[in-house]
């Protein structure tokens, strides 16, 4: 059995994978002494990948299209170049020279429910390689979640107390400063931590003051990266996601257990 939850703070997920583009160098801009680090690709070559990917997403139904950056633009292959979502969608797809994203916003229920939308893009990234590519494997995956709190779910407590008392983040001042102080401060709490797992996994985690449509609240930053090589095939990819995402999981599930009741679970079969 999995947990979700009906009254969930997310704000978007994301699931990523990069690489490094066939036929890409690096150069230097004038007046600088060192590369920029964007990639030069081959403009013809990529924009046929584009298009390629552009006719996979169009019939999977992803017929709004956006471009993120004018054509022949030299990106860093970290950053996406076009933007594809559905008219009455709340899920998108990005592609660009080294990256290939899925984005899922409310109404979110569950990466049961979103992986096949997920794994679906995959398949439309994999068919769209060009020949030279198919068989190179991926450089990155990860998995992203945003998450506000905010509302009920602050039950009146200040920022700083909600990240104390129910996240367990104590993010407070030394003796040092707080001696001077003649009286309790107002803190703007911010926090960010990174480090290695136990399976190598890397995750970077931020959290602290922010707002979502308006609200100020408390937001919670986690991304989980695997490195590569990731094999290019569904299942590699899709796997390198899975474990990603079930790690992402517990640590919210463990993180948020004193809001649990608030924010509605709901078990749901794993198959």
């Amino acid at each position: 059995m999995t947990v979700h939850f009906e009254n969930a703070p997310l704000v978007e997920l994301i699931a990523e994978l990069r690489w490094q583009p066939t036929g890409g160098r690096s150069f230097v801009a004038a007046g600088m002494d060192a590369p920029l680090g964007f990639s030069m690709v081959d403009g013809l070559r990529l924009e046929d990948f584009y298009l390629r990917f552009a006719a996979e997403m169009f019939g999977m139904g992803y017929q709004q299209s956006e471009r993120l950056a004018p054509a022949g633009f030299a990106l860093d292959p970290s950053r996406a170049a076009i933007r594809f979502r559905k008219q009455d969608g709340s899920d998108l797809f990005q592609i660009g020279p080294g990256v290939f994203t899925a984005n899922a916003v409310p109404p979110y229920t569950s990466w049961n429910e979103f992986s096949p939308t997920v794994k679906r893009g995959v398949e439309a990234l994999l068919k769209a390689r060009s020949d030279e590519d198919k068989a190179s494997p991926f450089t990155l995956s990860l998995i992203r979640y945003i998450d506000a709190f905010g509302g009920a779910l602050l039950a009146g407590r200040s920022h700083h107390d909600f990240m104390r008392e129910v996240l367990g983040f104590d993010v407070s001042l030394p003796p040092a400063v707080a001696g001077w102080l003649d009286s309790e401060p107002k803190l703007v709490a911010n926090a960010a931590y990174t480090g290695v797992l136990r399976d190598n996994r890397q995750f970077s985690l931020t959290v602290g003051d922010g707002s979502n449509r308006d609200q100020e609240c408390v937001v919670l930053d986690l991304t989980l990266t695997s490195h590569g090589p990731i094999d290019p095939s569904v299942d590699g990819i899709m796997d390198a996601f899975a474990k990603s995402r079930d790690v992402a999981h517990d640590i919210f599930v463990k993180l948020t257990t004193k809001i649990s009741s608030v924010m509605k679970p709901v078990e749901r079969s794993s198959k």
